[in-house]
């Protein structure tokens, strides 16, 4: 009885020492601009976020973003995001400039 205890304790000990699993790639991840919320709810972002057309160019432009985008690709730190609503091809933006948002908010359209 206590060998068998001992190898419960082992394996769960073993799982929960492993942690969260963590996605090694964000495809396929939604994100969003970061901001913060001004008192009339709206979100305000904190910088301008630049989109490129390819990962290494120099300049880019700062266009109005969606709230949600999804992740289509990733080159180093810069990831190319989509609108979610038609799977349309927005550019390249700097991963920091951007957090993570629930999936749900990418799906719901």
């Amino acid at each position: 009885m206590k060998k068998i205890v001992a190898v419960i304790f082992i394996v769960l000990a073993s799982i929960i020492a492993s942690g969260p699993a963590s996605a090694e790639s964000n495809v396929g991840q939604c994100m969003t601009y970061k901001a913060k919320t001004a008192k009339n709810g709206r979100l305000i972002p904190l910088k301008q976020v630049v989109v490129k057309a390819h990962p290494n160019d120099k300049v880019g432009s700062t266009p109005q973003l969606p709230l949600a985008m999804k992740v289509l690709n990733e080159k180093g730190t810069m990831v190319q995001v989509a609108d979610p609503e038609d799977d349309s091809v927005i550019g390249w933006v700097s991963i920091k400039d951007l957090e993570y948002q629930d999936l749900r908010n990418c799906n719901m359209w």
